[in-house]
C-alpha cells in the first residue's frame, strides 16, 4: 500500500465523551450554549428540535467538553438506526455547544485531518465494525475503547486532505441536488393542489380570466363551471369516484433469474 499504513482510530483521533448534566439547571434562554447528546445526532447531521441548553454562568469548569468546528460527534447509545449510523460533523453555525455523557467527540490531530475523519466514521467499514461490537438488547450500546479500537488504512495527511477534498466536492453536489429535488418536488406539490384540488384554472376560466401559469392549449383541457357532488362543487365533466374504478390492479411475479456470460452478474425479471 506504500505509504499508507494501519493503524487504530485511538492512535491517531483524540476521543473525548461528555459530561453528566443535571435536568434542574437546564437553561431555557436561547443565548446559552446548546447541549449535543445521542438524540440530538441523526445520519451526517445534528436537529434541534427540543434541544437542551446550559448556563453561561456554569460552563467555567467545562473548557474540555466546548465543541469545535470539524468535530465528529457520535452517539455511543443506540448508535445505529433505521437511517443509518448515528455520526454528524459540528459546523460553525452549531455553536457554541457542549458535549453530553453518553456522546463521543473524535478530533483530528497532525497526522489525521477532521475532514478525512468524518469520511472514516462514515464509512462502510467502520459502521460494520460498530454493528460487530456493539452490545445490549434493549439499548445497544458502544464503548470508547471499541471506537479507538477500529483499525483502518491511513494514508499521507496530502493524500487525506486531497481525498477529503474531492469527496467533500461530491457531497456538496449531492446536497446540491438535495435542495432541488425538494424545491421541484414542492413546486410539483403545490401546482397539483392549485389544479386540482383548489380548482383555480376552473375558477379563473369560470370569472371569464384566462388561467395563470399554463398555456393557452393547458387552459383549454379544463371547464369553465362546476357542478355539485356529494364531495361538493367539482369541475364540470369531472366524477366521483374510487381509486378501484379509475385504476387497474396487477399483482406481479419474480421470474426466475437467468444469467449471461460475462465479468459481472446480470439478471433478468
Amino acid at each position: 500500500m506504500g505509504e499508507w499504513r494501519e493503524v487504530q482510530l485511538g492512535e491517531v483521533a483524540d476521543l473525548l465523551t461528555g459530561f453528566p448534566f443535571k435536568s434542574q439547571y437546564y437553561s431555557d434562554d436561547p443565548a446559552d450554549p446548546r447541549l449535543i447528546g445521542g438524540d440530538n445526532i441523526v445520519q451526517g447531521s445534528l436537529r434541534w428540535d427540543n434541544v437542551r441548553r446550559w448556563p453561561h454562568s456554569m460552563t467555567s469548569d467545562l473548557e474540555r467538553y466546548w465543541l469545535a468546528p470539524g468535530d465528529v460527534v457520535l452517539a455511543m447509545d443506540r448508535p445505529w438506526i433505521e437511517a443509518g449510523l448515528k455520526r454528524a460533523a459540528i459546523v460553525r453555525e452549531d455553536l457554541p455547544a457542549l458535549l453530553v455523557q453518553r456522546t463521543a467527540r473524535l478530533r483530528g490531530s497532525s497526522t489525521l485531518d477532521n475532514t478525512f475523519l468524518r469520511y472514516v466514521i462514515g464509512s462502510h467499514e467502520f459502521v460494520q465494525y460498530i454493528l460487530g461490537v456493539q452490545t445490549g438488547t434493549a439499548v445497544p450500546h458502544i464503548s470508547p475503547a471499541q471506537i479507538r479500537a477500529f483499525r483502518f488504512l491511513l494514508p499521507p495527511l496530502s493524500r487525506q486532505r486531497a481525498i477529503a477534498h474531492i469527496l467533500g466536492a461530491l457531497d456538496d453536489k449531492i446536497e446540491l441536488n438535495r435542495r432541488m429535488n425538494e424545491t421541484l418536488e414542492a413546486m410539483a406539490r403545490a401546482l397539483f393542489k392549485s389544479w386540482f384540488v383548489d380548482f383555480d384554472p376552473v375558477r379563473a376560466k369560470a370569472a371569464g380570466r384566462a388561467p395563470s401559469g399554463m398555456d393557452a392549449e393547458t387552459a383549454k383541457l379544463f371547464p369553465s363551471e362546476f357542478v355539485q357532488s356529494d364531495m361538493g362543487e367539482i369541475p364540470r365533466g369531472w366524477r366521483v369516484g374510487t381509486v378501484g374504478e379509475f385504476v387497474e390492479l396487477q399483482r406481479g411475479a419474480i421470474r426466475q433469474a437467468s444469467s449471461a456470460k460475462g465479468s459481472d452478474p446480470v439478471q433478468s425479471f
